[in-house]
């Protein structure tokens, strides 16, 4: 069993939400610049050339923000098994805002936690 101190294991947690909330804002911010340039090229008349290339470089972006947070959901999955085949396995540490355990998928091993979601 691998022991891993408890502040440590507080600040990962701590740290993994704080990468996650800053991937939904990236692509809330992402999509409000999205919004903008829109409104824009339609109240501006930007030719459809210009303006699809403009969109495309957009979407582009945004997907790519998009892959990342799913990096980073398997990054969950592997940090939650991890910890509990760990000396923090009874200890919770909470889910990831809007998080459950179902969004850590199945595939992973059974463990033994006190809290009601997982986590």
């Amino acid at each position: 069993m691998l022991q891993i101190d408890e502040q440590i294991g507080a600040v990962v947690a701590a740290d993994t939400k704080g990468a996650i909330g800053a991937l939904d804002n990236a692509i809330l911010s992402e999509l409000r610049l999205c919004t903008t340039v829109v409104e824009v090229i339609q109240q501006s008349g930007v030719p459809i050339g210009s303006s699809q290339k403009l969109l495309q470089s957009l979407t582009s972006g945004l997907s790519q923000i998009v892959a990342g947070r799913a990096d980073i959901a398997q990054t969950v999955r592997h940090l939650n098994a991890i910890k509990g085949r760990s000396s923090l396995a009874p200890f919770n540490f909470g889910c990831p805002d809007g998080w459950t355990q179902a969004n850590l998928g199945q595939t992973l091993p059974t463990m033994h936690t006190e809290s009601a979601d997982g986590c």
